[in-house]
């Protein structure tokens, strides 16, 4: 679902009592899994040659544990983000 509002249907399955909110990749957390990612494929996985499954998990666990006796930080987050948009207003909730 993004911004384009594919949960239309669930809402007004439920009443319309949810309001969905697109997330941005870039705006989470997934960032940083890319991060290390990138670094593991460019420091191990792409600058080796692997001659079965169980010879690359081990050099990815070794690269792995180098990487947190060693290097191990947290990643800097520069993206300040955008405003908040203001989405639709919910009415007050009713008491039971």
């Amino acid at each position: 679902m993004g911004p384009s509002g594919g949960g239309a249907d669930s809402t007004a399955r439920h009443g319309h009592r949810f309001v969905f909110h697109y997330t941005p990749k870039h705006a989470s957390w997934v960032n940083q899994v890319e991060l290390f990612f990138s670094i593991l494929q460019r420091q191990c996985v792409g600058a080796g040659s692997f001659r079965s499954a169980a010879a690359l998990r081990t050099a990815v666990l070794d690269f792995i544990a180098r990487w947190n006796r060693d290097r191990a930080h947290p990643f800097r987050w520069t993206f300040t983000g955008y405003p908040l948009q203001a989405g639709p207003t919910m009415p007050p909730a009713k008491a039971a």
